[in-house]
């Protein structure tokens, strides 16, 4: 999100999660935010448009 600065992260969520949604997230980042602060802290907003979760396994 725009709103994410410093140690501070926002994530916007959307739709149906899965899965493979927790790839998008940019390792190399999120991992040299962690080394650079110490420690993060998140905010993970759920929008309108939030359908729920599928935990199933992708084929």
């Amino acid at each position: 999100m725009p709103e994410s600065e410093g140690p501070i992260l926002g994530i916007r969520a959307s739709g149906r999660l899965t899965l493979d949604d927790g790839d998008r997230v940019p390792a190399p980042r999120l991992e040299a935010l962690a080394r650079r602060f110490g420690s993060l802290r998140a905010l993970f907003y759920l929008d309108g448009g939030f359908e729920g979760w599928d935990a199933s396994p992708a084929c």
